[in-house]
């Protein structure tokens, strides 16, 4: 992507910069996801050399049959739990990667805020699918447009006004008046009103 590309679909330099700065943060989330998993790897690296090192020792040892058996088991429960606690880390860092991108393709402002309201018990991965995310994401846009990009904000209306400001006539034309009281005008202003 490059500046030129952006400023040719009409995009203004403000906005370049504000697609610039999200892009790089993106990016830069995606340098932190894998930086974790290759620490995750090494320690799945780590475990499966210290289970192949305590099996050999087991072997080397020539302990009578039941040693062997219950050390045997012990180290299978551990593993298995390891494996267990690991799949569930790495399921939920999944879940979460989906999310922030569904939060980013849905133009939420800040995903990290908007990812503290949402009830993560309701939602569930399938097949690389979140469900039951889209319809929180529906209900806040309902409630808080304001967490959304693009979301018109409503027009603010004051009591007994339109919301354009102040009518005060013909301004210009009671400038040009070499005579212009300003007190006056003003007073005339508010009698009208």
């Amino acid at each position: 992507m490059k500046k030129e590309q952006l400023a040719n679909i009409g995009l203004t330099e403000d906005q370049i910069s504000q697609v610039f700065a999200l892009y790089g943060a993106s990016v830069q989330k995606f340098k932190d996801d894998v930086a974790s998993k290759e620490s995750e790897l090494e320690s799945v690296r780590g475990q499966l050399t210290q289970r192949d090192k305590d099996l050999n020792d087991l072997k080397k040892k020539g302990a009578d049959v039941e040693d062997i058996q219950q050390k045997l088991e012990d180290l299978q429960a551990k593993y298995k739990q390891d494996t267990e606690a690991l799949e569930t880390k790495l399921a939920d860092e999944n879940k979460s990667r989906l999310i922030d991108a569904e939060l980013t393709k849905a133009g939420v402002r800040d995903a990290e805020i908007f990812g503290k309201i949402l009830n993560k018990d309701e939602i569930s991965v399938k097949d690389g699918k979140l469900i039951g995310l889209t319809e929180q994401i529906e209900a806040q846009r309902a409630k808080s447009p304001y967490l959304f990009n693009g979301e018109k904000q409503a027009q603010y209306t004051p009591n007994q006004g339109d919301g354009q400001g102040a009518n005060l006539g013909n301004w210009e034309t009671a400038m040009s008046n070499p005579d212009f009281n300003l007190t006056q005008f003003l007073q005339q202003q508010g009698e009208n009103n």
